[in-house]
């Protein structure tokens, strides 16, 4: 009895110290939750700056094309302005090799959670059959069910330490399981913290370009207007 108590507050200490390490990766889980959310907002805001800038760029092209005069101005506007093989909007052709490898991720958790979780019935299945060999060993005649008796507690006593071993593996396995997912959520949470600071380092760029944009083609249209007033003139 001392033995099985013995038994049962070890394996309690290392399900309440898997708990906590659970808890923990519970809680980088939230927080990288609300990264992905915050990434996810900042990958919208520049794509959609993005999209304004090519129309401003298109419009500038237009204008180009359309006056010979202003063929000078323009270039100048597009040459500074132009996104293509911008070191800070580089970013944003690499978040899709990002969601690849969160997925990757998450398999590989699920297929651990898998494992555990078939060692656990197996060990479950087992029990009854522990507990019938000690059921059996009470019958027939004084003596020989003393004997079998003291038979019976030793391979109880056994059983009782084979399962402990068995269920101790198990909680070993499922720490060793939490602490690889806690240090893969631990990265997570820091390569996000930094795709979140290169977006916003992107979303700045680009709203600075668009401001730009939007000034260049305002002053060619009234460099335009005031080429349409002198030929009228």
């Amino acid at each position: 009895a001392r033995q099985q108590q013995d038994y049962s507050r070890q394996l309690l200490q290392q399900d309440d110290d898997n708990a906590a390490l659970a808890k923990s990766n519970a809680v980088f889980a939230r927080e990288i939750e609300e990264l992905k959310r915050s990434t996810e907002g900042l990958r919208t805001d520049a794509e959609l700056l993005q999209r304004e800038g090519a129309a401003l760029r298109a419009e500038l092209i237009e204008m180009q094309g359309n006056i010979s005069d202003a063929q000078e101005f323009t270039s100048q506007a597009l040459s500074k302005l132009d996104d293509q093989d911008v070191a800070e909007l580089q970013v944003l052709s690499e978040l899709a090799e990002k969601d690849a490898e969160e997925d990757a991720q998450k398999q590989s958790r699920q297929r651990l959670d898998a494992v555990a979780s078939h060692k656990v019935v197996a060990m479950l299945e087992e029990s009854p059959q522990i507990e019938s060999m000690s059921a059996s060993s009470l019958v027939d005649g004084v003596a020989e069910s003393l004997q079998r008796l003291a038979e019976a507690e030793a391979s109880s006593e056994a059983a009782s330490k084979a399962v402990f071993e068995h269920q101790l593996q198990l909680g070993i396995e499922r720490r060793a399981m939490l602490i690889n997912e806690q240090a893969e959520l631990e990265d997570t949470k820091q390569s996000l913290k930094m795709l979140q600071e290169r977006l916003q380092t992107a979303v700045a760029h680009l709203k600075v370009t668009r401001e730009q944009l939007v000034e260049r083609v305002s002053s060619l249209r009234s460099f335009l207007h005031s080429l349409g007033a002198g030929r009228t003139n």
